[in-house]
């Protein structure tokens, strides 16, 4: 039997820029790095990842939903067999 309890939560925000060419948008691709710089391609590598950990996750997600048991919330007081609702 497999039991897992997953709970993430990530916050991080990621704010920079190539001092050598601050016009590169990493979310472009890496077509537009310049003379293979090392700034812009630690970005490009950067984005890529945070792409793969959302699709993991994603793929995680949909797996794992066939397995998740939902259980009811327990009533505050028993009714008697025999009394009405």
């Amino acid at each position: 039997m497999l039991k897992a309890t997953v709970k993430i939560k990530l916050t991080r925000k990621l704010s920079g820029k190539c001092l050598t060419h601050p016009g590169y948008n990493p979310e472009r691709g890496p077509g537009q790095i310049k003379g293979n710089c090392a700034h812009c391609l630690a970005l490009y590598e950067a984005i890529k990842a945070r792409d793969s950990l959302i699709v993991a996750l994603r793929d995680f997600e949909d797996a794992s939903k066939a397995f998740e048991v939902i259980r009811k919330p327990r009533s505050g007081k028993a009714v008697p067999q025999g009394a009405a609702a």
